[in-house]
């Protein structure tokens, strides 16, 4: 693994200290609408009987701090109608949850030399206690249908064993997803895109293992997640691993089944080119983006210090993006927002393309007759592809968000439907 950038290490002191804001200027989109949907999309909900104690919750009138080795809670920049970002039900741990389990994997010398970490912490949505006997393995797992998988990529200073990313591998693992994070080094270093990938593919081997959680795996159904730093490496991954691959039809929608192909990667480019959803919480360090059409969900805020400007950063990315693609900004929060905050989009918008489930995908898309982010009160502005249900014109909408005046949400944290 090669050292530390010395530079990016800069880059976050300087950024830090900054917080230059640029000035606000009019977005490159090919049409553009304000209005509102009549009344925002309701969501299922999720399971009502089960509140675990270590279930993803929002310390009160804070965040666990991104990074921090213990936690403590860093309050929020709110604002009279700041609300937490819930999604309705997919903030919340989802149906799953009961049976959520987690374990780490330590690797070998040569593995460690194949996938570039050397540890895996990973979150299924079962128990992965599997009978000991291979042939039982293959009967047990045989009996159920296979999970998508995410790899999860943690912000800069941080582990996979903190506890904001413990929280979020549960959280996924609740709504259905094997979630798994890979041991890095802490800080940016060449190559460091690859590490998300180089983690699916590492699931996509142990899924032919019998005996292996994994094999319950979906290893057609790919997805990448990462929160600042992270959120880099995976847009910069897919700008520089998958970046002009085909479009194709994914064999779901041809109804055959394409896990032999998936299975058969043998680098991360391959991976790269197979995953089908990314998702990119206040992502920092992200390059400039790349023409690549994996559908695309990028989140942040319009005070982020460390990141920048979003008009120029997350804006090109999103421009250069060619698949289907989502982009949200929230007003206030700065950079500790942490990725509690994003978790029912992200878990929605993760739902919507791995699943195909069509109310998910609604909850974070909307439709053509409605705005996206579900009506959310603190949205500032919003870009969205415009090949959405109902609508099959080419082109982007940007939406406009106006503070309405309206109450504070009363119930940020208990019911976490705000």
């Amino acid at each position: 693994m090669a050292p530390p950038s010395t530079c990016g290490a800069c880059a976050i002191l300087l950024a830090l200290v900054s917080g230059a804001a640029a000035a606000p200027r009019d977005g490159a989109a090919s049409s553009a609408r304000a209005s509102r949907s009549a009344a925002p999309v309701v969501q299922p909900r999720a399971s009502d009987a089960f509140s675990p104690r270590s279930a993803a919750r929002l310390p009160t009138g804070g965040e666990t701090s991104p990074g921090s080795p213990d936690p403590i809670s860093v309050p929020f920049r709110a604002t009279a109608t700041f609300h937490p970002a819930y999604a309705g039900a997919y903030g919340a741990p989802g149906p799953h949850a009961p049976a959520v389990t987690t374990r780490a994997f330590d690797l070998s010398l040569g593995d460690r030399a194949r996938y570039g970490f050397g540890r895996v912490v990973a979150s299924f949505p079962f128990d992965h206690e599997l009978p000991a006997d291979a042939a039982d393995a293959a009967d047990a797992a045989s009996q159920f249908a296979a999970f998508p998988v995410v790899a999860w990529s943690v912000g800069a200073h941080n582990a996979c064993s903190h506890v904001d990313n413990r929280e979020t591998l549960f959280h996924l693992a609740s709504w259905g997803f094997v979630a798994l994070c890979p041991e890095v080094f802490p800080e940016p270093y060449l190559g460091d895109e690859r590490a998300p990938f180089e983690a699916l593919r590492f699931a996509a081997d142990r899924s032919r293992d019998a005996a292996s959680p994994f094999s319950r795996a979906n290893a057609t159904a790919f997805g990448v997640a990462g929160y600042s730093l992270g959120g880099g490496r995976v847009v910069r991954g897919l700008a520089t691993l998958a970046s002009g691959a085909r479009s194709r039809s994914r064999g779901a929608a041809r109804g055959r089944d394409d896990r032999a192909d998936a299975m058969a990667c043998g680098d991360a480019a391959c991976v790269a080119a197979e995953t089908r959803a990314a998702v990119s919480l206040q992502g920092w360090n992200e390059g400039r983006g790349g023409a690549f059409a994996t559908p695309l969900l990028l989140l942040g805020s319009d005070d982020d210090a460390v990141i920048g400007p979003w008009r120029d950063g997350m804006a090109r990315v999103f421009q250069r993006a060619t698949g289907p693609k989502l982009m949200g900004v929230v007003r206030g929060g700065g950079h500790n927002l942490g990725p509690h905050y994003f978790y029912g989009w992200m878990s929605a918008f993760l739902r919507g393309e791995l699943y195909r489930d069509a109310d998910a995908k609604r909850a974070v898309f909307g439709s053509a007759d409605s705005t996206p982010f579900g009506e959310h009160p603190n949205m500032l502005t919003a870009r969205r592809d415009s090949r959405v249900d109902g609508n099959d014109v080419d082109g982007v909408e940007t939406f406009e968000f106006e503070v309405s005046g309206e109450e504070p949400c009363e119930a940020l944290i208990p019911d976490m439907s705000c």
